[in-house]
């Protein structure tokens, strides 16, 4: 198998049916495969392994299911950067600007840059997440999955991730409690390595899988 890539042809630039020949991609081409095949190296021979070190902190799924309680406060959280996203401060019915032109105020269901109405600016704000059921007292954080599990592992006391499938929006949970059936969130359940994922264990059951 070889990779490469494509050589600017040497000529006119207005001659647009010129193919390239291979020797001009020769030069550029890697043989994959060798990259694993043992080398010689002062008489001893060398193998290349890829490595791929595990996480300190992983997250597998739990599919169809969300933690019904003990969500992490995001409300009334002590961490700004916990409150900061919470969907109804960030996104909410309180006017927000575009930080690229602060006359234009931009809807409360959309992506892209953001001031919220405390002054706080988002490259990003991921407030497609965000819908009118979700009021100043709900604890939805309207970030992607990513920063979701990112600010989960930062968090000691949350134990999982209630993610929805489509939107940019999510809940931490500190534990368990009730595991329920859903059709639009997933349960990302984190875990140190080499530790027993007890949630995704429970959900099993609960499902009634071996």
């Amino acid at each position: 198998t070889f990779q490469g890539v494509a050589s600017p042809v040497i000529g006119d630039s207005d001659v647009c049916d010129k193919q390239a020949s291979v020797s001009e991609f020769a030069a550029e081409m890697f043989h994959m495969e060798a990259f694993a095949l043992p080398v010689s190296h002062n008489g001893e021979a060398w193998t290349v392994r890829p490595m791929c070190p595990e996480p300190a902190v992983k997250y597998t799924h739990v599919i169809g299911h969300y933690c019904a309680y003990d969500n992490v406060d995001a409300v009334f959280n002590s961490l700004a950067h916990v409150v900061q996203h919470q969907c109804h401060r960030k996104c909410g019915p309180e006017a927000t600007v575009n930080p690229a032109d602060s006359r234009a105020v931009i809807s409360s269901y959309t992506d892209g840059p953001r001031i919220d109405a405390y002054g706080n600016i988002f490259a990003e704000g991921f407030c497609s997440g965000y819908d009118a059921s979700l009021s100043s007292q709900v604890n939805a954080l309207c970030l992607p999955r990513e920063e979701c599990e990112a600010l989960c592992t930062s968090l000691a006391d949350c134990s999982s991730v209630d993610m929805h499938r489509q939107l940019p929006r999510c809940y931490l949970n500190t534990d368990c409690s009730e595991l329920r059936a859903s059709d639009f969130y997933d349960v990302l359940s984190k875990r140190q390595a080499g530790s027993v994922d007890w949630l995704t264990a429970v959900a099993n059951v609960t499902a009634g899988v071996p």
